[in-house]
């Protein structure tokens, strides 16, 4: 299977280059497509992370500093998925930037900042006090895979819905229906996903997808790498080489832009089934959409792993 090009998706995308559409810029493709749900042919989206990247090590090319600048929506996840990125987009758009993460009503996903094995990090309490920026102590760190939580989705839509009619108050009543419909597809491709009502134990290159894994019931993670891809140190491996000696383990899924190599060679040492799955690149194409197609995509992937 490969992954969808990015000139693919955003090609993919229906909507007519014309002058009175809005210019919606976002930093992922995921964003990029709960975007193209809420505003339809009224905007015009680009997500700037390119295939094959990672946003944790990625910065803004000088090219993509003018579509920055000439959108007049910035929607991004923010500083802790992507540093290099956030901080060249800040410095191209100022006040313009919206930090997805900022949304008051979201779940944030607490880890530990040295190795989060257990996967039931969830920080549930009211965060409208909370400082958005202060997303990380020297003993803790905020997962930003927040768009893998169907309920963050839903977030994030109705925020966006909220922008655009104000934008454009003309077609508030598109954009209300558009987030509905946006609303009820991903609630269908969530029916199909797995329940897990046994402790399941699974293996996963890169911490991204506890948001989703939270919707299935009780599942630990033995992980390489933590959510904010940080390097692979001696330490950590030698926890996870013992977690699999000592556990059990269901499969293997690997995101591969993310210790993809390693995660490979243990699922064949350890004969542990390996399932290949992008917290952000969708394979699918089903439902034309890069945020309902990677989620049908995750859930057909747990389906997999967990023989469901």
């Amino acid at each position: 299977m490969k992954f969808l090009a990015l000139g693919a998706v955003l090609c993919s995308l229906p909507f007519a280059a014309v002058a009175d559409q809005i210019r919606i810029a976002t930093d992922i493709p995921p964003v990029a497509g709960i975007a193209q749900a809420i505003g339809q042919d009224h905007v015009t989206v680009s997500a700037l992370l390119g295939p094959n990247q990672s946003p944790h090590h990625v910065t803004l090319r000088p090219s993509q500093a003018k579509s920055v600048a000439q959108a007049d929506m910035i929607w991004v996840v923010g500083p802790d998925l992507t540093p290099g990125l956030y901080d060249r987009i800040v410095a191209v758009a100022g006040d313009r930037v919206r930090n997805i993460t900022n949304l008051s009503a979201l779940d944030r996903r607490t880890l530990d900042a040295e190795h989060d094995h257990d996967g039931h990090g969830h920080d549930n309490h009211d965060h409208d006090n909370d400082d958005p920026a202060d997303h990380t102590s020297p003993d803790t760190m905020i997962d930003p895979h927040v768009w893998l939580s169907p309920q963050n989705a839903i977030i994030i839509a109705a925020a966006l819905r909220d922008e655009l009619r104000q934008i454009d108050p003309a077609n508030a009543d598109h954009y209300a229906a558009n987030f509905n419909q946006f609303e009820q597809r991903l609630t269908q491709i969530m029916a199909d996903a797995p329940h897990v009502q046994t402790h399941t134990d699974i293996a996963v290159s890169h911490d991204a997808f506890g948001y989703f894994q939270s919707e299935l019931g009780d599942i630990e993670t033995i992980t390489l790498t933590d959510a904010a891809a940080t390097e692979l140190t001696p330490r950590t491996m030698a926890q996870t080489l013992s977690d699999l000696d000592q556990k059990s383990v269901a499969c293997f899924i690997i995101d591969p832009q993310e210790r993809a190599k390693t995660a490979q060679d243990l699922a064949k040492r350890y004969d542990i089934s390996a399932v290949t799955l992008s917290p952000i690149f969708a394979i699918s194409n089903a439902h034309a959409n890069p945020y309902l197609d990677l989620m049908a995509d995750l859930v057909w992937a747990y389906r997999t792993c967990l023989g469901q």
